[in-house]
């Protein structure tokens, strides 16, 4: 059967989640139903039967309270929902890049061709390399959320693409959110949850080791120590994200998200991989009492764990991954 739909309307988290974030024109099995689909991406702009341009003109007056929802029907913009926190930040063929094949291995002295996707400048040399690290929200029973983060020199990426220096890249995300509620962790202990990060630093060769949110580091009480003691046991090493400023972390990656696409400022990148933080970051409310702030009450570890994963330089240095020779 064929499921049509719009952004924006009832149901958008749902189809969202379902279908919006599938590749296009790939086949995939729906885990709920056991159905096959393809998910087709359509706008006004493919109809040659219509004048578009007035098409245009009358849905975008349409929505003359809510210019938003216009521009999500207008570009089939799933990214998009209104009254969000990201809503005028984030537009998926900036920010949404497709899954890397590998890792991005830039040593010192690379030559950068002049005709690198998305550079503008002239050819040149990067004296400086990729560098990795780790953003983790904890969680047991609210989810846990990590993503493995690449900081740009200011070079190209495996798709070709250009990034500009200190532009931050969601490469990879490991998860224990429940698959039918976004709020809802899986209760997996430490060990677990560090086997789980672990298995995805081995896919891409780097360390297991970033930062985290302060809590982990209190003293429980326990022998065991502090939950990051229990990682370190574990084999995976974080430090104090030093959360400092709520407000100050979220402003900054709202910078980034709408400096994306951008040839000579960095940018946040966030790979259609992150699922979770496609299906969640997007869609964050404000919160009602602080328009400034997002809804701590909806489903916002991933952004947590991204908004952890942009300190940098003052605050803490990337943790270096030695590169073969």
């Amino acid at each position: 059967f064929i499921v049509l739909a719009n952004p924006g309307g009832v149901g958008h988290a749902w189809l969202v989640r379902r279908y919006a974030l599938n590749e296009p024109w790939k086949p995939y099995t729906d885990a709920a139903t056991g159905f096959d689909f393809v998910s087709i991406n359509s706008t006004y702009r493919d109809n040659q039967f219509i004048d578009r341009e007035r098409y245009a003109k009358n849905l975008m007056a349409s929505c003359a309270t809510d210019p938003e929802l216009g521009r999500a029907w207008l570009n089939g913009d799933w990214s998009v929902l209104r009254g969000a926190y990201f809503s005028n930040v984030i537009d998926e063929k900036r920010v949404m890049i497709e899954p890397w094949a590998n890792r991005p291995d830039v040593y010192e002295g690379a030559k950068l061709p002049s005709d690198t996707k998305g550079y503008r400048g002239t050819a040149g040399t990067v004296n400086d390399r990729w560098r990795f690290h780790l953003a983790h929200d904890f969680g047991v029973a609210a989810p846990s959320v990590t993503y493995l983060v690449a900081q740009s020199p200011g070079a190209e990426g495996p798709d070709g693409y250009f990034y500009p220096r200190d532009s931050f890249v969601l490469m990879d995300e490991e998860t224990t959110t429940h698959p039918d509620d976004l709020n809802t962790g899986l209760g997996l202990t430490v060990p677990d949850q560090a086997d789980r990060i672990k298995s995805m630093c081995l896919r891409w060769g780097v360390a297991p080791a970033g930062v985290a949110d302060d809590a982990i580091f209190n003293r429980t009480g326990s022998q065991e120590g502090s939950i990051a003691d229990e990682f370190k046991r574990a084999g995976v090493h974080f430090e104090r994200a030093q959360k400092g400023s709520r407000l100050a972390g979220w402003q900054k990656m709202r910078r980034l998200l709408a400096d994306a696409g951008s040839p000579d400022v960095p940018g946040l990148y966030v790979s259609r991989n992150c699922r979770i933080w496609w299906e969640t970051v997007p869609s964050l409310p404000r919160d009602p009492r602080n328009p400034e702030d997002v809804d701590s009450s909806a489903p916002d570890h991933a952004a947590d764990a991204c908004r952890y994963g942009l300190k940098h330089g003052g605050f803490w240095k990337p943790i270096p991954v030695a590169f073969p020779t």
